[in-house]
């Protein structure tokens, strides 16, 4: 798991026995990471929506399938 330094997501880390690597505030690079992550995962629905042929509605269900 990858995140900012929030307290929940730490304690939930440590509770699911995730590790957890935080970013550092104010650093591009630690950021980039996670940034990168999410233009995958948009990237990914946006193909799995347009190859199903549905429109951007129904994304909360492309989301999991990708």
């Amino acid at each position: 798991m990858y995140s900012d330094n929030w307290p929940a997501y730490i304690d939930e880390a440590k509770t699911l026995g995730i590790p957890h690597e935080l970013s550092q505030p104010g650093v591009s690079q630690t950021n980039s990471v996670i940034e990168r992550c999410v233009g995958d995962c948009k990237a990914g629905v946006r193909t799995t929506l347009f190859d199903a042929g549905l429109p951007a509605c129904f994304w909360p269900y492309a989301g999991p399938c990708y």
